[in-house]
């Protein structure tokens, strides 16, 4: 098992996921996953529970559901942090998502703070 990239009290944004609707959603990282009785995830790698200003899609078999609070694997999180593995605040992260978003180029260079 590989060690978690996540930790809880993290901010991290979905990388990866089943459903693409969850794709670029800014999480908080709460908890090592606590099976429950509608959502339940299971993964040798680490999974977390996470929670979102929005409602996110989970799919169960046939049913979807939309939840604030669900499961999701370390591996398909990445965590927002700044220098010296600080917590990156929320409006921080938004507003490093928007340069990327107005500025094409900006993968290339390294986000600096004003």
């Amino acid at each position: 098992m590989s060690q978690p990239r996540c930790r809880p009290g993290d901010l991290a944004i979905v990388v990866e996921s089943y459903n693409p609707e969850n794709l670029g959603r800014i999480v908080k990282v709460i908890r090592p996953h606590v099976p429950s009785t509608h959502l339940y995830m299971h993964d040798p790698e680490p999974i977390w529970d996470i929670e979102s200003d929005q409602l996110m899609i989970w799919s169960v078999g046939e049913k979807t559901i939309w939840e604030r609070l669900g499961p999701c694997p370390d591996k398909q999180l990445q965590p927002l942090r700044g220098r010296g593995s600080r917590v990156v605040e929320k409006d921080e992260c938004l507003e490093s998502v928007r340069m990327l978003d107005t500025h094409p180029d900006a993968s290339q260079r390294e986000c600096t703070r004003r």
